[in-house]
């Protein structure tokens, strides 16, 4: 195959699109890749670095003391200058305002704007058509409050109120100054400005294309772009593909390919062979199909963390009722023992699991902070496997019988997850061939439901189910977007699990609104270390990346938070395609008429194929037109039926679309006219004699 295909653009086959090409609206990875390629934010990832930024649209990243204000809730950016948007029109920090505060004005329920009303406006939108006295102006700072158009109790929070407060909440200070103004200290806000929510788009263009209807999408801007990205929009042909191109304009080193088309392909296999066949630079493949590219074609990068963890959660307030139709027999409490969570987190061989089920391409976290992510500490140990300290915590464990423990009593817990996950069906397994071994007063059922069944009896509440399976992504590279849903009461998980813990929900609010870094990794670790030993989930893994391309692309790097790739770090290298070199033969070099020619171009090739893939066609008579279709079949046989000389051609083609010719002259006479022989003589001797025996009898007549 051809070291190099499509040399200036890069194919990616791929499984889904976007929602939405609005950073204002779009929350999914699909969109997210698209709008960090034709989009650009304030400040950005350095390169394979999540916890270091990098200055983008902005001049620097603010630090405390340079752009950041002693409190944390001033955040001010200076912009470079001569940036110029798709639509040819220079950037300005009229355009990065608005587009933070388009965010917020259009207030997307199912959107990232929630990021950044958390800390810029209290998230005043929830409150449109509700009382002001429900608002509670007492807990919001005075500056917020002096945006709503009213002060009576009664009186009705609208839309305008909540685009007042955007306005207040990012100002233009000059041309090339913005600043934004937090409602509190949130040190986290610095990589909410890394996230796609935080695109700057241009003014001039959405104003022209449907402008802002406060709390309403942008139908037109849904499809369609207006970034400073290094590559632009060409065209989105749904579901199929999308085709980004380079931007001539763009500020900073333009992207070494001119083109990028990202295919949807929904069939695995087609996938595969796309990259096979090099029709793809890169395509969505599963870690199981590594060996098919196991050669010197093809690079393979994988066992870098992401920042994907999956865990799960003990409910403390099991539905016990509704949880023996499932085998379960334990009492709605059950997990409230901390003795009993700890004996359940040995019960999982992460070993085991992880190798066996996962291919080893995962590993065991240690807490709710990734390993990679700004708090994580890698010196505190992750649970084990022990069935000796499982049964040393379950003999502490007191039971539903007064004075009798759970390991003398015995139970049977119901574990449940949904048909078709093999991950949570082998985590299933694992731990009810553990629970069983400590003894036979224990036992353990495993139950698969269908998804709705299984989203039904998960919703619930109670639930039914002892142990949730969860799972977790980040929305922006800083602990507390884990800390928070995860730990914090009545957050995302514990609203389900029911898990609370008031000294760790005290640390995790300090720890989000902590501006000296020091202290607030200080604090992140002292978190870490009590969940570790209040057990509340079982960290079960963090899943590694896994990346396919052909070798001769050059620039890829993993970096967790990217959504999908940075087509703009991307090259292709190595030998370019050369047109193959045609060889043939004619067997005989010479006949008549009447001879069956042999053509053999066996020994054409290429310098980049393998002879085999190259095809050849014919032209018989040298008039330019190939008698025949490209075949592998290198050998064909023709009859030239005139006397004459003979141009015969033989076209060679490579699988990069090179073609080469090659002519040989073949000359073609009448047969010859055969020599007489002693017997030859004989037979027209009497041949003769007959026809004039014929001619006597015709003539006695």
């Amino acid at each position: 195959m051809a070291l190099v295909k499509n040399p200036d653009a890069f194919i990616m086959a791929t499984i889904g699109e976007p929602n939405f090409l609005d950073p204002a609206v779009d929350y999914e990875t699909a969109g997210g890749e698209i709008l960090q390629n034709v989009y650009e934010t304030l400040i950005w990832y350095n390169g394979s670095s999540a916890s270091t930024l990098v200055p983008q649209l902005a001049t620097a990243v603010p630090t405390v003391g340079n752009g950041i204000s002693a409190d944390g809730l001033y955040y001010n950016f200076t912009l470079k200058s001569n940036v110029k948007f798709h639509n040819n029109v220079t950037m300005t920090a009229v355009d990065v305002a608005f587009s933070a505060q388009r965010v917020i004005r259009i207030h997307d329920p199912d959107g990232p704007a929630w990021m950044i009303e958390a800390v810029l406006t209290d998230y005043m939108s929830a409150y449109i058509g509700d009382e002001l006295q429900n608002w509670t102006p007492a807990s919001h700072p005075a500056w917020l409050n002096a945006a709503i158009g009213g002060t009576d109790p009664h009186y009705m929070i609208t839309e305008l109120d909540n685009q007042n407060a955007s306005e207040a909440a990012v100002k233009v200070i000059d041309s090339t100054h913005v600043s934004f103004h937090l409602t509190h200290a949130y040190p986290g806000f610095l990589y909410i400005c890394a996230y796609t929510v935080m695109d700057v788009i241009s003014r001039t263009f959405v104003e022209a294309h449907g402008g802002v209807v406060n709390g309403q999408q942008n139908s037109q801007m849904n499809v369609l772009e207006c970034g400073t990205g290094p590559y632009s929009l060409a065209s989105w042909d749904i579901g199929v593909r999308i085709h980004l191109t380079r931007w001539s304009q763009y500020w900073g080193a333009a992207p070494a390919l001119k083109d990028v088309y990202i295919v949807k392909v929904n069939d695995q296999n087609t996938r595969i062979l796309m990259l096979q066949a090099g029709d793809a630079d890169s395509a969505v493949i599963p870690s199981d199909f590594e060996s098919l590219f196991a050669n010197s074609s093809y690079r393979v990068v994988k066992g870098l963390p992401t920042f994907d963890v999956t865990f799960a959660g003990f409910n403390m307030n099991i539905n016990a009722t509704a949880a023996s139709a499932f085998g379960s027999d334990v009492p709605s409490n059950f997990f409230q023992d901390k003795h009993v969570r700890t004996a359940f987190v040995h019960l999982l061989n992460y070993t085991k699991f992880i190798t066996n089920v996962l291919k080893g391409n995962a590993i065991v976290p240690n807490g709710p902070i990734p390993k990679g992510m700004f708090g994580y500490d890698g010196s505190i140990p992750a649970y084990t496997y022990s069935l000796a300290l499982a049964e040393a915590e379950l003999k502490l464990a007191q039971s539903d019988t007064p004075g009798q423990s759970w390991w003398v009593k015995g139970f049977t817990v119901a574990f449940i997850f949904n048909t078709g996950n093999a991950y949570r069906e082998a985590a299933c397994t694992y731990m009810k061939e553990a629970l069983e071994s400590l003894g036979t007063q224990f036992h353990a059922t495993i139950n698969a439901l269908d998804w709705p069944t299984y989203l039904a009896n998960l919703r619930k509440s109670p639930s039914p189910f002892p142990l949730f399976y969860l799972g977790w992504a980040p929305d922006y590279a800083d602990p507390d977007d884990y800390c928070n849903p995860i730990l914090l009461t009545g957050g995302t998980f514990p609203y389900r699990t029911g898990y609370s813990n008031a000294t760790i929900d005290a640390l995790v609010i300090q720890a989000a609104s902590e501006v000296d870094t020091t202290l607030r990794a200080n604090l992140y670790r002292e978190i870490t270390w009590l969940v570790h030993n209040d057990t509340p989930y079982i960290w079960l893994y963090q899943s590694n990346n896994f990346h396919v391309e052909r070798a001769w692309v050059t620039g890829y790097y993993y970096n967790p938070m990217y959504s999908g790739f940075y087509y703009a770090a991307f090259s292709k290298v190595g030998q370019a395609n050369t047109p193959p070199v045609p060889l043939f033969n004619v067997t005989p070099s010479t006949g008549d008429t009447s001879t069956l020619f042999t053509f053999d171009a066996s020994a054409s090739y290429d310098a980049e194929d393998s002879s085999s893939v190259l095809t050849v066609q014919w032209d018989w008579n040298g008039d330019g037109t190939w008698d025949t279709t490209p075949s592998t079949n290198k050998v064909a046989t023709h009859t030239l039926i005139s006397v004459g000389d003979y141009n015969v051609s033989v076209n060679v083609i490579d699988t990069g679309g090179l073609s080469a010719t090659l002519t040989h002259t073949v000359t073609v006479t009448l047969p010859a006219i055969p020599e007489f022989g002693e017997s030859m003589a004989l037979v027209v001797v009497a041949a003769m004699a007959l026809m004039i025996a014929i001619s006597w009898k015709g003539r006695r007549k």
